[in-house]
């Protein structure tokens, strides 16, 4: 019974509906740019990922190292 003397206490209703948004998002102006804000960053950073896993699985090639005439690059060495 101690512990749940110290648990926090359930938010208040009324606070709740004070912070959450009434009208739907596509409504609100700062409510669509910021799912576009995230929904860019998702998607930017999915492809950023398959293209580097792409180029570093090309990197292993030794067809793709001579085609490219042993590429070198003195930052990662």
């Amino acid at each position: 019974m101690s512990a749940m003397k110290n648990a926090p206490e359930a938010p208040n209703e009324d606070l709740l509906l004070a912070v959450v948004p009434q009208e739907s998002w596509w409504r609100s102006s700062n409510l669509r740019r910021l799912n576009f804000c995230v929904l860019s960053l998702a998607l930017y950073s999915s492809s950023s990922g398959y293209d580097g896993s792409l180029v570093n699985g090309l990197e292993a090639l030794d067809s793709w190292t001579e085609f490219m005439e042993n590429p070198y690059w003195g930052f990662c060495r």
